[in-house]
C-alpha cells in the first residue's frame, strides 16, 4: 500500500511533488488533502481491530474521497497537460477506494457480529469477575473442605485412640477369660479329684463293712452255737434236778442203797457243775468276744458315720464350690455377653469409620477435582488476561491511529 502511494505521489516524468504545486495543485488544494485522507484510510484498512467510532471516521474520510475526486476532475478539465499522469492518480484513487468499501462493509459485519471493542471489552471483564466470584466461592469451598478435613483428622485420631483402648480393655478381658478358664479347669481337676477319693473311700469302706459283716456273721453263729450248748446244759440241769428231786423223794427210801449212787450223783453234779463253769466261763469268753465285735460294730458305726459326715461335708463344699465357680461363670458369661456386646459395638463403629473414610475419600476426590478445576480456571483467566491485554494493546493501537487520522 505504501509503494502505490509512493508510485501515486511520484510522477511517471520523474517531476516531484514541488511540479504538481507549480501546475497549480499546492499543499492545500484538494488533491494534496485527498492524498492525506487517503493514507489515513489506509491506516485504518491497515489495522482491522477498531472501533464504531472508527467506522464513522472511515465514512468521513469516504465522503472527502469523493469530494477530492470531484475537485480533481475539475482539476483534470482545467490542468489538460498533466491528463496521462492525473488519470493514472485518478484510477489508483478509485482501486483504493473500492478496497476501502471493501473494507469497510467488512469492517461493518464483523461489528455487527462481535460488538464493538468496548463491548468485548465489558463482556470479559464480566467473565473475568464472574471467574473471580466462581474462584473466591471454590476458595471458601477449598477451606471449608480444609477445616472439615481437619476435623476428621482429628476425629480419626480420637477414633484411633478409642480404638487402641478398646483393643487394650479386649486383650484384659482375654486375659482374665484364660485365667477363669485356668480356674474352671483347676475346679474341675479338683471335683474330678474329689470324685475319685470319693469312690476309693467308699470302695475301702465297702470293704470294712463286708469284713465286718464276715465277722459279725461268724459272731452270730457262734452265739448260736452257744446258745444251743446253754440251752443243753439247761436240759442237763434240769434233767439233773429233777434226778436229784426224784433221788431226795427216794432218799428215804433207798438212802442207804443210793448213798453211793447219790456220791456218784453229786461227783457227776460236780462235775456238771465244773462243765456248767467251763461253759458260763466259754460264754463269758464270748460275751467278751461278742462285747469287743459290738463294740468294734460300733466303732465301725462310728467310720460310717465319720464318713457319712465327711461325705456330706464333701459334698456340701463341692456343691458350695460349684455354686461359686457357677456365680464365677455366671459372671463370667455377663463378662463374655458384655464384651461381645463392645466387640460388635465396635464392629458397628469401624463399619461406620469405613463409610466415613469412603465419604472422606469422596470428598477428597470432589476437593481434587475442585482444584483441578481452579487451576483450570486460573489457566483460563491467564489467557483471558493475555488476551485482554493483546486487545488493549490493538484498540490502543487503533485509537492512535484514529488521532492519527483526526
Amino acid at each position: 500500500m505504501d509503494e502505490k502511494t509512493m508510485d501515486a505521489d511520484t510522477p511517471e516524468d520523474g517531476n516531484t511533488h514541488d511540479d504538481a504545486t507549480e501546475d497549480g495543485v499546492g499543499p492545500d488544494d484538494p488533491a494534496n488533502s485527498s492524498n492525506d485522507d487517503l493514507g489515513g484510510a489506509l491506516q485504518i484498512a491497515e489495522n482491522p481491530d477498531v472501533t464504531q467510532a472508527d467506522v464513522v471516521d472511515g465514512d468521513n474520510v469516504g465522503d472527502r474521497l469523493v469530494t477530492t475526486l470531484e475537485g480533481l476532475r475539475n482539476s483534470l478539465e482545467n490542468a489538460s497537460k498533466e491528463g496521462g499522469r492525473v488519470e493514472a492518480q485518478i484510477r489508483q484513487l478509485q482501486t483504493e477506494v473500492s478496497d476501502l468499501k471493501a473494507y469497510k462493509q467488512s469492517l461493518e459485519e464483523f461489528l455487527e457480529e462481535n460488538g464493538t471493542g468496548q463491548q468485548v471489552i465489558r463482556s470479559v471483564q464480566s467473565d473475568l469477575e464472574d471467574l473471580e466470584d466462581d474462584l473466591e466461592e471454590l476458595r471458601e469451598v477449598t477451606n471449608n473442605h480444609a477445616s472439615v478435613l481437619s476435623d476428621l483428622r482429628d476425629s480419626f485420631g480420637a477414633v484411633g485412640d478409642s480404638l487402641e483402648d478398646h483393643e487394650s480393655a479386649l486383650e484384659s478381658i482375654r486375659s482374665r477369660l484364660a485365667d477363669q478358664a485356668e480356674d474352671v479347669d483347676a475346679v474341675d481337676d479338683d471335683v474330678v479329684g474329689l470324685r475319685d477319693d470319693l469312690s476309693g473311700y467308699r470302695e475301702r469302706t465297702d470293704g470294712r463293712l463286708d469284713d465286718h459283716a464276715e465277722d459279725i456273721d461268724d459272731l452270730k453263729a457262734t452265739v448260736t452255737d452257744n446258745e444251743v450248748a446253754v440251752e443243753s446244759v439247761g436240759e442237763d440241769v434240769d434233767r439233773l434236778t429233777a434226778f436229784v428231786n426224784n433221788l431226795n423223794e427216794a432218799t428215804d427210801e433207798q438212802f442207804a442203797d443210793h448213798a453211793d449212787r447219790l456220791d456218784d450223783a453229786e461227783d457227776a453234779l460236780a462235775a456238771h457243775d465244773r462243765s456248767l463253769e467251763s461253759h458260763d466261763g466259754t460264754l463269758d469268753d464270748h460275751d467278751d468276744v461278742l462285747e469287743e465285735h459290738e463294740a468294734a460294730i460300733d466303732g465301725v458305726r462310728d467310720d460310717v458315720d465319720d464318713v457319712t459326715r465327711d461325705l456330706s461335708s464333701l459334698e456340701a463344699d463341692v456343691e458350695d464350690r460349684f455354686e461359686v465357680h457357677a456365680d464365677r461363670r455366671s459372671s463370667l458369661r455377663a463378662d463374655v455377653e458384655a464384651n461381645e456386646a463392645a466387640i460388635e459395638e465396635l464392629d458397628d463403629r469401624v463399619e461406620d469409620l469405613e463409610s466415613e473414610v469412603a465419604d472422606l475419600a469422596d470428598r477428597l476426590g470432589e476437593v481434587r477435582s475442585a482444584e483441578e478445576r481452579f487451576e483450570e480456571l486460573e489457566d483460563e483467566i491467564e489467557r483471558l488476561s493475555e488476551w485482554q491485554g493483546k486487545l488493549r494493546d490493538v484498540i490502543g493501537g487503533s485509537g492512535a491511529a484514529h488521532d492519527e487520522l483526526g
